[in-house]
């Protein structure tokens, strides 16, 4: 007979899983080592998985910092100067590497070693809790603006070896450490410190622990920026193509259920297809963009929404934005074909260098669902049955989120229209990181405040603080005609932390484009355990929106 405690699940018949353990599963060399790691980010990864795993991290709002000496684990005797101990601590770390960390931090990890017996469930009552903090700390002071700073921009030997780290993997993606394996654990750099609640990203304001596996993260820090001069602002050309979208644009796939063939007779797939002119669209496209330098001056970023252009458009307009040093965001489609799945994803253009740039793909998470209501509203229904429920037919990809450093106060991530609503798993890894600005781009209606784009849109400007930026084109926004509601142009949403409720930005009639001039706002962030940022993290907020006319602009009457 089979032992019914065994079976059943009983807490006295499973341990629990112990520190030095834990440890052993993360970096089984590190686990044995006597010495702390050498490189910051790997100490970091084991005592914040510690904390993380343990939830012992929640014991520093209730009593912080520790007093005692050194030999029980502390940093100093003096809790009002415990903050400023614990930066020097991580600049003298980060000054002699490649050697030896400082004596402070081999104690903090004698007193970790010694805790290997506990089990995990234990580390909140003691004082192991304070040790794994008090490393976390150091090692995130030791780490400070990285992700930032391209090395030749007169970093040190760790930013050296930290961009060297960070360059994306095409199969793994980015991870700051060295000793860690991608599959256990990634740090990455961090740009907001959450200021309300209480979570495990509380607590630091340079790096965070990202353990997930079902979304890789990629980090790009181009060497050339293209930004010359660019300290506090950022121009952006939005091009919200395109400019007519129909019904017949939109059909169901053959066959209906794709190569899902138990699929219910009530779910079917459809796809979309736009009329490609590669040479046509890159000559309305630089006329635009010449326009948005007459009335801005320079341009750094030009946006394109969801399913904007095809593949073959795509070329054609990257190679244009190659040959102007130009970043470019923007939709690509490539149809489904028969029952094989098309793609949709987000095409970025950086430049890495004087000469040579990077194609960064990252396909949409969620795919579309059309149910009654939404078909309605746009009119399909001479091409989609309403009584069904049409999802879009393209390919489930391996998940994966960029962020790109734009400046050494900016970083951007964006999204894929579903992934803004379906946050999960996305939304966790956008969270930790903090980037300054999320852009979504859309295949939807009018962005007007009070839709789901706001809502959603709210949620990260709340926490992290992302300012955010939704784009979809104005085909979209006119084929959108729900009962009752008066038609809009309202093309763009932006959202931020520091500025009350979202804006919608309308393209006037006849208008090819809209310039948004951003600016940056500095704010000092305080982590949970007390420290500050020094006041760098930036919010960035709008600061001017101007229609672009590759014609003539309408008279004012």
């Amino acid at each position: 007979m089979p032992d019914s405690a065994v079976l059943s699940g009983a807490p006295e018949t499973l341990p629990g899983v112990t520190v030095g353990e834990y440890l052993r599963h993360l970096a089984p060399d590190l686990a044995r080592g006597k010495q702390p790691p050498d490189w910051p980010p790997d100490a970091f990864a084991l005592a914040a998985s510690l904390l993380l795993h343990s939830g012992a991290y929640l014991q520093v709002v209730a009593k912080w910092p520790p007093t005692g000496t050194a030999a029980d684990g502390c940093l100093t005797d003096l809790p009002e100067r415990w903050a400023e101990r614990a930066a020097a601590i991580g600049r003298r770390w980060r000054a002699a590497l490649p050697g030896s960390p400082p004596a402070e931090v081999r104690r903090l990890w004698a007193q970790l070693r010694k805790s290997s017996h506990l089990e995990l469930g234990e580390v909140s009552g003691s004082t192991l809790c304070r040790t794994l903090v008090q490393l976390c700390a150091v090692a995130d002071e030791a780490c400070q603006g990285v992700g930032y700073q391209p090395p030749e921009d007169g970093g040190d030997f760790f930013d050296f070896v930290a961009s060297r780290e960070l360059l994306p993997d095409p199969e793994a993606g980015s991870t700051l450490c060295q000793a860690v394996h991608v599959s256990r654990v990634r740090v990455l750099p961090k740009c907001h410190t959450p200021q309300t609640g209480i979570t495990l990203d509380s607590l630091f304001h340079n790096l965070t622990l990202w353990p997930a596996v079902d979304v890789q993260p990629h980090w790009i820090t181009p060497q050339h920026r293209g930004l010359d001069n660019v300290e506090h602002r950022l121009n952006l050309l939005l091009v919200p193509w395109p400019e007519k979208v129909s019904p017949m644009q939109f059909a169901a796939a053959s066959p209906r259920s794709g190569e899902l063939a138990n699929m219910p007779a009530k779910f079917g797939f459809f796809s979309y297809t736009k009329k490609s002119d590669p040479d046509g669209l890159k000559a309305r496209l630089d006329d635009v963009y010449q326009r948005a330098l007459e009335l801005a001056g320079r341009i750094e970023l030009v946006v394109l929404p969801e399913l904007a252009l095809d593949l073959a458009e795509y070329e054609a307009v990257r190679g244009w934005a190659q040959d102007r040093k130009l970043l470019l965001l923007c939709g690509v489609g490539e149809p489904s074909a028969g029952a094989t799945p098309g793609k949709n994803y987000v095409a970025l253009e950086v430049l890495l260098s004087g000469e040579h740039s990077v194609q960064v793909r990252q396909y949409k998470h969620h795919r579309w669902q059309l149910d009654k209501r939404q078909i309605v509203q746009y009119g399909l229904g001479g091409q989609l049955d309403p009584e069904g429920r049409w999802w879009e037919h393209t390919s489930a990809q391996a998940r994966r989120l960029t962020f790109v450093s734009l400046l050494d106060w900016l970083s951007f991530c964006f999204l894929v229209c579903e992934d803004l609503a379906r946050q999960e798993p996305v939304a966790r890894l956008v969270r930790s990181v903090g980037p300054n600005l999320v852009i979504a781009l859309l295949m939807d209606g009018p962005q007007l405040p009070g839709r789901w784009p706001d809502r959603y849109a709210t949620v990260l400007a709340d926490d992290p603080g992302s300012s955010v930026l939704t784009l979809t084109s104005i085909g979209m926004a006119e084929l959108c005609r729900p009962p009752g509601v008066t038609p809009s142009r309202a093309v763009a949403l932006w959202k931020d932390a520091k500025s009350g409720a979202a804006r919608a930005i309308e393209l006037p009639v006849g208008a090819d484009g809209l310039v948004l001039n951003l600016t940056r706002l500095r704010e000092e962030e305080w982590s949970a355990d007390g420290r500050s940022d020094g006041g760098v993290a930036g919010y960035p907020i709008l600061a001017g929106v101007h229609p672009v006319w590759a014609g003539p602009a309408p008279r004012k009457s």
